[in-house]
C-alpha cells in the first residue's frame, strides 16, 4: 500500500509540475504578445488619428490661403471634428526666417535667432563692414516700430547682432544690414506663424501634425518633417513667398474630447513687403522642431506678402 501511495505522490507532482509549465508557457505567450500587440495597436490608432486630423488640417489651410488672396475682410468657416487626441491652438509657436541679399557677390546665413533672445549671429561668405543695423518690430496694424540693434564683430565674416530688447513673441521683425552709407546690402524678416497642433501620446513617445503658416508639419516622437510647405508660388518670373500669421481670438487654448468645433478664419491685414530683385534667399523655420529648411534659392524676383488673420472659434457642438 506505501508503494501505490508513492507512485500516485509521484503522478501527482509530476501533473502539478506539467501544469505549472503549461501555465508558463501559456503565459509567456500571452505576455509576448501582449507586449507586442499593444504597441501595434496603440500605434495604428495613432498613424489613423494623425491622418484624420492631417485631411483636415490640410483643408483648413487652403480655405486659409484663400482667404489671404481673397483681400482683407475676407472670411471663411471651417468645421473641424476630433475623436482623439487634443489640438492646441498657439499663437506663436515657430518662427518663421526668411533672409536674403540685395547683392549677388554678398551671401549670409542667420543662425541662434530664437524667441525672447536678444541677440543673434550673422555669418558672409566675405569678410565685409556692417555700418549699420535697422530693426523694426511690425505691428498687427502693418505699420513697423523701430527699435535698436548694435552690430559687433571680432571677424568681419562672423557677426553678432544686439537688438537691446527681446525679439517680441508673436510680433514679427525686420531687420536692414547696411554694409556702406545708402541702400541696405541684406534684409532679415522673422514671423510667426502661429499653428494648430494635434497630438497623440503613446508609449514611443508623441504622434504630431501641426497646421502652421498654411503648411504641414507632421512628427513621430523627437522627429518631425515639413510635409506640406509653406504657401511659396511663381507668377509668371517672380517668387512669391505668403507669410500667414493666424492669431486666435478665442481664450480656449486646446480642444479635445469626441465633436465638432467651428473655425472662422478672416483676413485682417495684408501687405507687400517686398518686390525687388533679390540673391541668395533662405527660409526656415526656428523653434520646437529646431530648424527645418522650406527654401534656398540663388536669385529671384521676389514678392514677400505678409497676411494677419483672425481664428475664432464659433460653436462647440458635442
Amino acid at each position: 500500500m506505501k508503494k501505490k501511495s508513492s507512485r500516485s505522490c509521484e503522478k501527482a507532482v509530476v501533473a502539478v509540475i506539467d501544469i505549472v509549465l503549461i501555465s508558463m508557457i501559456i503565459l509567456l505567450a500571452i505576455g509576448s504578445i501582449t507586449m507586442w500587440a499593444i504597441p501595434y495597436i496603440e500605434r495604428q490608432k495613432a498613424i489613423n488619428s494623425t491622418q484624420f486630423i492631417s485631411h483636415q488640417f490640410e483643408v483648413f489651410n487652403s480655405l486659409l490661403l484663400e482667404v489671404c488672396k481673397e483681400g482683407e475682410n475676407s472670411s471663411r468657416c471651417f468645421p473641424f471634428y476630433i475623436n482623439d487626441g487634443e489640438v492646441d491652438l498657439d499663437c506663436t509657436g515657430d518662427m518663421l526666417v526668411i533672409w536674403y541679399s540685395l547683392d549677388p557677390k554678398i551671401n549670409f546665413t542667420v543662425n541662434n535667432i530664437s524667441d525672447g533672445d536678444e541677440v543673434f549671429d550673422i555669418s558672409f561668405n566675405m569678410e565685409v563692414d556692417i555700418e549699420r543695423v535697422n530693426y523694426y518690430t511690425l505691428l498687427d496694424s502693418g505699420t513697423e516700430e523701430p527699435g535698436d540693434a548694435i552690430p559687433y564683430s571680432n571677424d568681419r565674416s562672423k557677426w553678432r547682432i544686439y537688438t537691446r530688447e527681446s525679439i517680441n513673441k508673436g510680433r514679427g521683425i525686420k531687420i536692414e544690414l547696411f554694409l556702406e552709407e545708402g541702400m541696405p546690402k541684406g534684409q532679415i524678416w522673422a514671423f510667426y506663424p502661429g499653428r494648430l497642433r494635434f497630438s497623440f501620446p503613446t508609449s514611443e513617445g508623441d504622434f504630431a501634425v501641426e497646421a502652421i503658416g498654411g503648411g504641414i508639419i507632421r512628427g513621430e516622437g523627437d522627429s518631425a518633417d515639413l510635409s506640406s510647405s509653406i504657401p511659396f508660388y511663381r507668377i509668371n518670373n517672380a517668387l512669391v513667398i505668403r507669410c500667414i500669421q493666424m492669431n486666435f481670438s478665442t481664450d480656449i487654448r486646446s480642444i479635445c474630447g469626441k465633436g465638432m468645433h467651428i473655425f472662422t478664419i478672416t483676413n485682417n491685414k495684408t501687405s507687400i513687403l517686398e518686390n525687388q530683385k533679390v540673391y541668395w534667399i533662405y527660409a526656415e523655420m526656428h523653434g520646437e522642431n529646431e530648424k527645418l529648411k522650406i527654401l534656398s534659392s540663388q536669385s529671384a524676383d521676389l514678392i514677400l506678402l505678409h497676411s494677419i488673420c483672425t481664428i475664432s472659434l464659433q460653436e462647440e457642438n458635442r
